[in-house]
C-alpha cells in the first residue's frame, strides 16, 4: 500500500540530441524531489508533453521504503537502487539524498 498524500510525475529527457535522446518519467513522493529532477534532466516543452506517450524508462523514487534484508543480501546498507531493464524501470529506496 502507498501512504503518500500526494505524488509527484515529471516526464522529461535524458540527453540533448533529438535523434538519440530519451524520455523518462519520475515519480517521487516530495515536491523537493520533484524540483531536484526538473534542474537535472531536459525539460519536455508544451508540444513535447503532448505527444510523450509512453516513456523509455520510469524512475520511481522510494525514499521511505529500505531493504531490511541487506546484510542477507551481501549489501553495507538497506539503501538500494534497483534497475530491471527489460521492464524499463528503476526504483530507489531508502535515501533522502537530493544532490547536495
Amino acid at each position: 500500500s502507498n501512504s503518500a498524500e500526494r505524488l509527484y510525475v515529471y516526464d522529461a529527457f535524458v540527453g540533448t540530441s533529438k535523434s538519440q535522446r530519451r524520455k523518462v518519467r519520475f515519480i517521487t513522493e516530495f515536491a523537493w524531489q520533484h524540483h531536484f529532477v526538473q534542474n537535472m534532466f531536459v525539460r519536455a516543452t508544451r508540444e513535447e508533453l503532448e505527444t510523450f506517450g509512453e516513456p523509455d524508462f520510469t524512475i520511481i523514487n522510494a525514499c521511505k521504503i529500505t531493504n531490511p534484508d541487506s546484510e542477507r543480501h551481501g549489501l553495507n546498507s538497506e539503501v538500494f537502487v534497483g534497475f530491471n531493464i527489460e521492464k524499463k524501470c528503476g526504483i530507489i529506496g531508502g535515501t533522502h539524498y537530493g544532490g547536495e
